[in-house]
């Protein structure tokens, strides 16, 4: 059969590190006197000088009441704000990705726009990126290969091809 260990409660161990601080008795007639091993009696010893009694208690209660009340609140606060995030998150991919680039606020002090981009599912890249626009010689080129189709709506790429080059586009460029 084994032997269960004894349990102490906080005042007994107050009781023996008290004992243990007046030193009118050593360590090792404190251990017999209670049954408590001399390592266990300078552990309590060492956590009694720190804290004393409270040191002792299994769970230390607030000195506010109010303030558990308030760390309840908040909790259940983030608990709401978690869902209804997870939930914006879920439905705004049906927001053209222009409306969300829109969404974003430069002149924010609060969010930064990493984090707004983030949290609109925008790449931030996406978000700065500036389109070049096209070149006078693809408009060109663009008005040239539509003359063509007019008249000719049956050329494929290949002859489209040939068609172009005495019009200065080069075989790379409409091979792309």
């Amino acid at each position: 059969m084994s032997k269960k260990a004894k349990q102490y409660s906080a005042t007994e161990k107050t009781k023996i590190v008290l004992e243990t601080i007046k030193a009118e008795m050593t360590i090792a007639q404190i251990s017999s006197k209670y049954g408590v091993h001399p390592t266990q009696i300078q552990a309590w010893k060492k956590r009694g000088i720190e804290n004393l009694v409270n040191g002792f208690q299994i769970k230390p209660q607030s000195k506010d009441p109010d303030n558990q009340d308030l760390i309840k609140q908040l909790y259940e606060q983030i608990g709401q704000l978690s869902v209804e995030r997870d939930w914006l998150k879920k439905n705004l991919h049906c927001l053209d990705l222009e409306i969300r680039k829109n969404m974003v606020d430069k002149d924010s002090h609060n969010l930064t726009i990493a984090r707004q981009c983030d949290l609109l599912l925008i790449n931030k890249s996406t978000y700065y990126y500036k389109p070049k626009g096209l070149t006078q010689k693809d408009l060109a080129i663009m008005q040239v290969i539509d003359e063509i189709y007019t008249e000719h709506p049956y050329f494929g790429a290949r002859r489209m091809s040939k068609q172009l080059v005495p019009f200065g586009a080069s075989q790379s460029v409409v091979r792309q």
